[in-house]
């Protein structure tokens, strides 16, 4: 069975814009540097270190380095390239930040069961899974013209960090 992959066109286009050329450098200077260098390779390699953890991590950062080398020398010519370079970006970081805590839990709490880790990463692929699937869902449905943005626009989220720090705070004090 074929699936209908009809795009909004407007929004694939919005998707699809490509990035200033003046930002380029600068954003991918901090996206690197800034968060995968630090937030995911330096943990790889905080005590206790573990070999396997950096054998995981290393290689796809490396190539992020690399490849943010490339194309900081000359972004007007690889204004495209930025575009999936932010999603591959973001695909090695989430990845990357999963196993750091795996490393965590499993080196630094010292659990020792399996479950943990057929839990959390079964959630994660769920999660990733559940956001491809709207994501893909409010690529194909046609653009609806609002009467307000501001309706109730962030108040779902408000609540649901005021309840996970109330639940923080019950089950830590």
């Amino acid at each position: 069975m074929k699936k209908n992959t009809d795009f909004n066109k407007k929004v694939f286009e919005y998707y699809m814009a490509l990035y200033a050329v003046n930002d380029i450098r600068s954003t991918i200077i901090t996206l690197v540097i800034g968060i995968a260098d630090i937030f995911v390779l330096l943990p790889a390699f905080a005590n206790p270190v573990q070999p396997i953890y950096m054998y995981i991590i290393v290689p796809p950062i490396a190539f992020l380095n690399v490849w943010a080398i490339w194309i900081v020398i000359n972004p007007r010519k690889r204004q495209l390239q930025y575009t999936l370079f932010r999603g591959v970006f973001g695909i090695v970081c989430s990845v990357g930040l999963l196993v750091i805590t795996q490393k965590f839990a499993y080196e630094m709490l010292g659990l020792q069961t399996p479950i943990y880790f057929v839990f959390s990463v079964g959630l994660y692929i769920f999660a990733l899974n559940h956001y491809y699937k709207n994501h893909i869902k409010k690529l194909q449905e046609p653009i609806k013209k609002s009467k307000s943005s501001k309706k109730n626009s962030g108040f779902g989220v408000v609540a649901f960090v005021g309840l996970g720090q109330l639940v923080a705070n019950i089950s830590l004090g």
